[in-house]
Order: structure tokens, then sequence, then C-alpha cells
């Protein structure tokens, strides 16, 4: 996806709640994201915006592109040798990448790993019932909502937000314990959609 005019601003809020100035503020971004250019009306390369700034990003993407980190989300973060990105962000992005990888189990448990004690979690995500054959994975408040409980994360924004045709789910999590992180089997508000064949591949969650 990207992040687009209607989902800016929940960096701008994230950047309010962490309370410190861009050059001491350090993200990591899943997928190497493009931002609306409204002045230009072109899309542009979100690193470059943000290192403008002043901040410290890193951003990952198995497309490598932009100098991002050809790390598979849907592995261990222990497998990918880099241990300085455990518990090391002040916040993680997810404008649009987690609804497109398999094993959402362990994409979550990333996310919970790389942000720090403290840190924020921003997701902007397909609705449910929107997004026709764009993703296998939708999602609703609902399942924010118990990801929140079941790791004690506090909610500090949810709304839907429209874009084009379609919805996004939108909200900013904080990670408030160093806790191993939590996941249901069944847990509640989370879609899967079979776009096409994957026989034998059985690790959607």
């Amino acid at each position: 996806m990207s992040i687009s005019i209607e989902t800016m601003d929940l960096i701008y809020e994230v950047q309010r709640l962490v309370n410190k100035d861009w050059k001491s503020f350090k993200l990591c971004e899943l997928g190497n994201q493009g931002y609306f250019d409204s002045t230009n009306k072109t899309k542009k390369v979100f690193k470059y915006l943000y290192q403008s700034w002043g901040g410290n990003h890193t951003s990952i993407d198995l497309n490598g592109q932009d100098n991002a980190l050809k790390l598979d989300l849907t592995i261990s973060i222990d497998q990918w040798n880099i241990p300085s990105l455990k518990n090391s962000f002040d916040v993680v992005t997810n404008f649009g990448t987690t609804e497109h990888c398999f094993n959402q189990f362990q994409t979550y448990k990333n996310i919970h790993e790389l942000v720090k004690k403290n840190g924020y979690i921003v997701h902007a995500v397909p609705l449910n019932g929107y997004w026709k054959n764009h993703s296998p994975y939708k999602y609703t408040k609902e399942f924010f909502v118990e990801l929140a409980q079941i790791n004690e994360y506090k909610v500090n924004h949810y709304s839907e937000r429209k874009r084009g045709k379609n919805f996004l789910s939108c909200c900013i999590l904080q990670k408030t314990t160093n806790k191993e992180f939590v996941w249901k089997k069944d847990i509640r508000g989370l879609y899967h959609y079979q776009l096409f064949s994957l026989e034998g591949n059985n690790h959607y969650l």
C-alpha cells in the first residue's frame, strides 16, 4: 500500500505521543512505503522525507529497494541475525504490509519484538469487507482490541478511514510491558481469504 493523505496524520500523532523531536525518534517501517506529495502531486519514498526531518529510519522489505533491509517478516526475528533490531524502536509502522504475510502470528510477534517498551505501533490496514482481491487478510476493530487486551497494549487511537472506494482499519497501540508476545489461534476480527492456490501451505495463522 502506501502512506496516503488519509493516514499521514498518524505519523504526526505518534510523534506527539512519543514526545521527542525527529532527530531522537527511531522508526521502523514495514514495507518500503511511498507517500503522496500533495505539492507536486506525485508519489515519493517516505524514507527520504523522514530522513529530511532528521529522523532515524529503518525499513524492512524483501524488495531491498531504497536501502530497505531484506528480511522476511514471517520468520522469527532471531533468525535475522541482527540483534540490534530487537526492542530498539520508538515506533513501528505498518501501512499496508501485514495483510500480505501468510504467517500472521510470526509477523505480529516480530512487530512486538521490534518496538521497545513504551514504544508505539501504527497500523493502517484493509478493513474487512473492502479491498477485494488486494490481500489474503483483512482486519476489524475487534482484532486490534483483542490483540491489545492479550498483550497489554494501550489503544491510543482507532478509526476507520475511507481511501478511494475502500476503508482502512487504523490504530495506534502502545507496548506497555516486555512480556512475551501472546497470540490466539482463533483471535477475533481477523479474516482470511484464499485469493490463489496455496496447496500444502497451512501456516496462515
